[in-house]
């Protein structure tokens, strides 16, 4: 008896050290730290706009002048008396004019481009020898694609009939015929006499010139003549002075440079 008292409590007691021995509940063993390394350098963010090759113009700008200040064989001057004298007077003068092609019709109003009879030498006028017996529309068609820049003056034979549109006809009609070409639209000098109506002829070549701009359209530039001649007049208070018709000139010469208008 005495011995079965003792087996138990020796079992009780190993049940208790047992007990005291059972593992804690074991705790979720951290992730060990990663050794750090060197970062990826990465290009910094920007907002600066990328740079932008310059591009060319949508059209190709023609200024018909040489390096000698004279005008090639792709340059037409078209106008009344105004034109005749700055051809006659100071491009053939001073040997300027080159192999540029001309017109021009002493008194004549802008209808005459479509309208006029024929170039020939019973009228005051002044034409490269190829545009005999033509009118000014049938002159400007003959010669077509080999023309590149054009020097259009008209207006100081003002008319009742002078209006933007009349203005824009005709351009539209050099453009037709005269695809390669820079059309250059001339304002009128300023004139004293109260036969040249410039206020009217003025506004009339500005909304023509606006039609073009609004459309787009590249190769018909405006040129204020009337600024840049100043007032150099003759004794009829409308025709210009030779200093007059170098100032033109002069005119023609610094926009082509000022814009960087080639031949």
């Amino acid at each position: 008896m005495k011995k079965f008292i003792a087996l138990l409590m020796a079992l009780s007691m190993m049940l208790l050290c047992a007990c005291g021995n059972t593992p804690a509940e074991s705790k979720p063993t951290a992730a060990p730290t990663a050794i750090p390394t060197e970062a990826t350098t990465l290009p910094p963010e920007t907002t600066e706009a990328p740079t932008e090759e310059p591009t060319e113009p949508a059209v190709a700008l023609h200024s018909g002048l040489r390096e000698d200040g004279s005008f090639d064989e792709g340059t037409l001057f078209i106008g009344d008396s105004m034109t005749y004298g700055l051809v006659y007077s100071y491009l053939m003068a001073n040997d300027l004019i080159g192999d540029a092609r001309y017109m021009a019709i002493v008194g004549a109003p802008i209808q005459y481009f479509f309208y006029s009879s024929v170039l020939n030498r019973d009228k005051y006028c002044i034409y490269s020898p190829e545009f005999e017996g033509m009118s000014y529309d049938q002159a400007v068609a003959s010669v077509g694609e080999e023309i590149t820049a054009i020097y259009f003056m008209m207006g100081t034979n003002y008319s009742s009939d002078t209006n933007a549109q009349t203005y824009i006809e005709i351009v539209d009609y050099m453009m037709e015929h005269c695809p390669n070409a820079t059309i250059y639209l001339q304002l009128i000098p300023y004139a004293s006499s109260c036969a040249v109506q410039g206020d009217a002829v003025y506004w009339s070549i500005m909304e023509a010139y606006g039609h073009y701009a609004m459309e787009g359209i590249e190769n018909v530039k405006l040129l204020d003549i009337k600024r840049a001649v100043g007032v150099h007049l003759t004794d009829d208070g409308v025709h210009l002075t030779y200093e007059g018709q170098e100032n033109w000139y002069k005119a023609l010469v610094a926009n082509a440079e000022d814009n960087n208008i080639p031949q």
